[in-house]
């Protein structure tokens, strides 16, 4: 057989095998999909988790409302979990919900969870959560023991909340207390410029996709949250819109819908908006499933008269799911060059640090303390017989007397010049230095 017949066989057999490959192992899609997005995902998680984020900026998308825009339920139906809900700020602390999708035969059914915080100068609190029921009672105790009990926000403290199921999406959100503009009873006077500033420190960074949560019912241009959100990216570059209550709109509010999303109004967002109907107080109070409710709102949007008109991909908690996975895959990528130039820089200066700190405490620090001491002893006696002297932080590293001299030179050179007759009456004792 020709060299060519054998390469042309060759290819022939490569292609209908790895085409065979494709239509025998679907899960194979799926797998590659993981092997590109998750890794990127588990990477900022964890130098998120070992404190990076203090002196890193990292990527992240970061969810923005106003109070009873919907917020909560858009978590909640990407997460599957139960999140505190009432009247009033609701969430009063930062909580980055770290969703993880468990893949493979045994995957479907199996769910864990993990709640951790850290208060001032304390140890981590780590919980384990059996099932998404326990999620909602852990959420608020870890919110009473940062913010305290009442009912005001805290500034600097989160709450990390992992979830691993086959029902959620590869993602990781920040979720902010809502926009508040009056105080209500038991809550701080300023409590609406402490949630403005927590909300512009986390949305101002460039690494930051914002997740803005607005209301279908309302005017979206005037919304407090989008004018946060084009306060810090004015050309809509890293802000997607999510519109919520979509089946509590009317007549004239659903062509508006429709043009905000087709990109016809006022707002303008390049990274588009999308539209969502999520599970009602009722729904929730008894219990429907997620993927019930999830089927539910894709026949609302494929059967509404107005609705129907958009396209699939901007309707909808999985394809809003989809999408900002994808987004906040692209934007880890495109981060990555600059974000190891910052963790490089923040590892010189924190070994500087640490360096100009000395060595670290032994386990027997008496003997440490009394070593110190001798050392100390040892280097005053030095010092006052004109041997080396703190050569360590001295730039030139020379003598201590040597340095003395050199001064006491300079300044009888001085005297020479302003009164050349006061060196006469100069003892001996100085002159002996000069």
């Amino acid at each position: 057989m020709s060299d060519s017949r054998k390469r042309k066989r060759a290819v022939k057999t490569t292609t209908s095998s790895s085409s065979s490959k494709s239509k025998s192992s679907p899960s194979s899609l799926a797998e590659a999909y993981d092997q590109s997005v998750r890794p990127y995902i588990d990477l900022v998680d964890s130098l998120r988790s070992s404190g990076v984020d203090k002196d890193v900026s990292l990527p992240s998308v970061v969810v923005i409302g106003d109070q009873s825009t919907g917020k909560s339920s858009v978590l909640e139906a990407m997460s599957g979990v139960q999140l505190p809900r009432g009247t009033g700020i609701v969430t009063r602390c930062a909580l980055e919900l770290r969703l993880k999708k468990l893949r493979g035969r045994d995957a479907g059914g199996q769910w864990k969870g993990q709640l951790r915080y850290v208060k001032p100068g304390e140890e981590p609190v780590i919980k384990n959560l059996a099932n998404a029921e326990e999620v909602e009672e852990a959420v608020r105790e870890a919110q009473n023991a940062l913010a305290g009990k009442g009912k005001g926000i805290s500034k600097d403290s989160k709450i990390e909340l992992e979830v691993f199921s086959s029902n959620v999406p590869d993602l990781t959100l920040i979720d902010l207390p809502g926009i508040t503009r009056v105080a209500a009873q038991g809550q701080p006077h300023n409590i609406g410029e402490q949630v403005k500033r927590l909300i512009k420190k986390h949305i101002g960074e460039e690494e930051t996709i914002i997740l803005c949560v607005i209301p279908c019912t309302s005017d979206i241009a005037t919304t407090e949250a989008l004018q946060f959100a084009q306060e810090v990216d004015p050309e809509g570059d890293r802000t997607l819109g999510v519109l919520t209550r979509a089946d509590q709109t009317g007549p004239g509010e659903e062509n508006n819908v429709i043009d905000i999303v087709q990109q016809r109004g006022d707002v303008q967002l390049k990274l588009g908006c999308t539209v969502v109907k999520c599970r009602s107080q009722k729904d929730v109070e008894e219990r429907m499933p997620l993927e019930e409710a999830l089927d539910i709102e894709e026949n609302f949007f494929r059967q509404h008269k107005v609705f129907q008109k958009l396209e699939p991909s901007t309707t909808g908690i999985r394809q809003l799911a989809l999408k900002l996975t994808r987004q906040l895959v692209s934007h880890i990528q495109a981060c990555l060059p600059n974000l190891l130039k910052d963790v490089e820089r923040a590892l010189i200066d924190t070994t500087g640090k640490l360096k100009k700190l000395g060595s670290p405490l032994p386990k027997d620090k008496q003997r440490y303390l009394t070593e110190a001491l001798l050392k100390f002893s040892k280097t005053l006696t030095a010092a006052s017989r004109g041997d080396s002297f703190l050569q360590e932080i001295n730039d030139h590293g020379h003598l201590f007397m040597k340095n003395v001299r050199s001064c006491f030179g300079k300044f009888a050179n001085s005297i020479k010049l302003l009164c050349p007759g006061m060196l006469r009456n100069v003892t001996t004792c100085t002159l002996q230095y000069i």
